[in-house]
Parts: structure tokens; C-alpha cells; sequence
């Protein structure tokens, strides 16, 4: 785990543990964490068609996905009126975050999962679905993180959805601040 993925779980998880465990999300978020670890090391860009794709080949799928749940989790204390609420919401942050990119895991990315811009959202949300699947769980939250998850890079934005717009937000947020610091590049 990277120095981000460390922070992301001393700064969040640790605190948010009970409201984890509570939830329903303990066991998947630990399935999460071991399929980036054990098969996250590949690249976070399917195709290098630009320099800035070739910039960002060099970030692993688990890399970008720890930023990615560790912005979310900074713009949503941020945003939060009460630390009650983002230990609440924390659950449903992480499995976004973390749970964006599994589609583009070579294992989950073959020909006929396609392996498009939108393809890997829909593969990595079936992915998530399939770790809560496997546990048994299935918290009331769970619909809109797949649905978030499923179109966030949609142009389309849903209703009372929070955590799209937040995941959408960060992944780019994140993809901006990968880009420089490898790079030096300002986009």
C-alpha cells in the first residue's frame, strides 16, 4: 500500500471503523482492499492514445483508487456540518472510491467485458456487486454507490445522488494531481 493508501486508512477507516463494521462493509471493503492489492499494480489508463494518458500509465489502478477514496473523503469533510455524518457516510465513500477502477483489472477487463472508457464503470459496479454478493451484504446504501460507481463518467447526473458528483469530481481532481506530480504538468 502506498503512502496515500496509508493515510486514507489512518485518517478515515480507523476513526470510522464501528460506522464500517455497522454498515455491513467491513468484510467487502476488506475484499476491495486485497483485490487492489493483489491485482492493482497495472496501470490506471486502458490505452495510451495522448502524452497525458502515457503521463498517467505510470499510476497503478491501486494508486489512483486510494487518491481517489481519499479525496472523496477530504472534499466530503469539507462539505459535512458534523463529523457524525462523514463517519456515517464514510462506508459508502470508500466503497466509490476504492471500487471505481476494478474494472480495468486485467482479470475483470477481458474482450467481452470490453474495456472502453464506459465499459470498465459498468464492470467495475458488477465487481462491487459481486464482493457484497459474495458477503452476504447488501446495505441500503448499496444501489447508489453501484450507480455512482456505473456512471461516473457519465455526463448524465442523477438526482439525490451525492456521492456521483463526488466521485466524478475526485477521480478528475485526482487525475490532475497525478499528472503533475509525475509530470510537472499543469492541465
Amino acid at each position: 500500500m502506498d503512502e496515500i493508501g496509508i493515510k486514507l486508512i489512518e485518517e478515515y477507516v480507523k476513526p470510522a471503523l464501528l460506522a464500517i463494521k455497522n454498515s455491513g462493509a467491513y468484510a467487502p471493503l476488506l475484499s476491495i482492499l486485497n483485490i487492489l492489492s493483489e491485482e492493482g499494480m497495472c496501470s490506471s489508463v486502458l490505452g495510451t492514445h495522448n502524452e497525458l494518458s502515457r503521463v498517467l500509465s505510470q499510476i497503478t489502478i491501486a494508486q489512483h483508487s486510494y487518491f481517489v477514496a481519499y479525496t472523496m473523503l477530504q472534499r466530503f469533510q469539507q462539505s459535512a456540518s458534523w463529523e457524525p455524518q462523514l463517519r456515517s457516510t464514510t462506508p459508502q465513500i470508500l466503497i466509490s472510491g476504492l471500487g471505481h477502477d476494478l474494472g480495468k483489472i486485467p482479470r475483470y477487463s477481458s474482450p467481452c467485458h470490453g474495456r472502453g472508457r464506459y465499459d470498465h464503470a459498468i464492470v467495475s459496479a458488477n465487481v462491487v456487486a459481486d464482493v457484497f454478493c459474495n458477503h452476504n451484504s447488501s446495505p441500503p446504501w448499496l444501489a447508489m454507490v453501484l450507480q455512482a460507481i456505473r456512471i461516473h463518467h457519465s455526463d448524465y447526473e442523477v438526482k439525490n445522488n451525492y456521492l456521483q458528483k463526488l466521485l466524478r469530481r475526485a477521480d478528475w481532481e485526482a487525475r490532475m494531481i497525478e499528472a503533475r506530480r509525475i509530470k510537472g504538468t499543469i492541465i
